[in-house]
């Protein structure tokens, strides 16, 4: 026989709180979110094997002392969800992951107007909070009415200065509504008031790629990492660059430029494949076959499971007339 704190440890772990015996909102959301984890899986399995797991969780229930598995179909689950998520609401005003999940099963259900007057009770709820209006702001972006979302951005930012998400998905809104300059300074107060973080800095990198100012983007990207050398985010964000940057030299008719890019990418990510990826093509495509072949081999040197790494220096070795050497990297 299990001890109660075994139980409720089991039912946070799986979800599968036995119905009409939930006395805590920890327990409800986990019951909620089962339910609609079940919905989505049910939508890429087949109705066979969705059957089976089904009786698998009435098994692991009936374990736990329960008499019955309180599923119905698609529609009653994600009713059953709302129900809980709501009962979890109203235990805890101030629960922003209950607010979260009840305007997500609304959402899933189709009663969109009703996801948004979940935040807006939570707003009401929570003056004080940001979350809320941050929730109403991105259901308002899904909407198309930016402006509105931009108000309710601005509002939890006013709340919470500290607030990143509502920063991002303010810049966001002026990006989707075509105001890049103002996006961009949304990025830049953000550097004021949270100086040592990367992500504001990855912010603004993506803005100026967008603005195809790949060298302004370079730079934002090499701050983000300077900050947060172990962020892996921020390192595939500036190879994006490097290589954007790279390849328009590379069109323009600018090789040696385009080199000199890759070249200044290989110092700032000396472990990584990409930059000597690039300067392999380049000179390839300048018949330097020789030195082609070498940068190939750093990159595969440096990530051996790099399969592409193998057959551009195969190529190498193809156009050098080293066809037993080419077979091998094909190989």
């Amino acid at each position: 026989m299990r001890s109660r704190v075994e139980r409720e440890k089991r039912l946070h772990c799986t979800g599968l709180p036995p119905k009409g015996t939930l006395e805590r909102p920890g327990l409800t959301l986990s019951w909620g979110k089962c339910i609609l984890r079940r919905r989505g899986e049910m939508k890429r399995t087949s109705y066979l094997a969705f059957t089976l797991l089904v009786a698998l969780a009435a098994v692991a229930v009936a374990l736990e002392g329960c008499s019955a598995w309180p599923f119905g179909t698609s529609k009653e689950g994600l009713e059953e969800a709302i129900a809980e998520f709501r009962q979890a609401v109203q235990w805890e005003p101030g629960n922003a992951e209950a607010y979260r999940y009840l305007s997500l099963a609304y959402k899933l259900d189709g009663r969109l107007e009703d996801a948004i007057a979940t935040y807006q009770k939570g707003t009401e709820a929570n003056p004080e909070a940001g979350w809320p209006r941050v929730g109403l702001g991105k259901l308002y972006l899904e909407e198309d009415r930016v402006e509105e979302a931009i108000a309710e951005f601005k509002q939890a930012i006013e709340l919470e200065p500290n607030n990143g998400e509502a920063y991002g998905y303010l810049s966001l809104a002026y990006k989707l509504d075509g105001r890049l300059e103002e996006a961009i300074e949304v990025y830049e107060e953000v550097v004021k008031v949270n100086p040592g973080r990367a992500w504001p800095y990855l912010g603004l990198g993506d803005l100026y790629m967008n603005q195809r100012d790949l060298e302004k983007a370079a730079t934002e990207y090499q701050r983000a990492i300077a900050l947060e050398p172990y962020n892996g985010e921020t390192y595939d964000r500036i190879r994006l660059a490097y290589d954007s940057l790279s390849l328009a030299y590379r069109l323009d008719g600018r090789p040696e430029e385009a080199i000199k890019v890759c070249e200044e990418g290989a110092k700032v990510n000396p472990g990584r494949a990409w930059p000597y990826l690039g300067l392999g093509d380049l000179y390839m495509d300048q018949g330097n076959l020789e030195k082609a072949a070498t940068e190939y081999q750093r990159a595969i040197a440096l990530e051996p499971y790099l399969v592409y790494g193998y057959e551009r220096l195969g190529k190498a070795y193809e156009a050098q007339g080293d066809i037993e050497a080419a077979l091998v990297q094909y190989l």
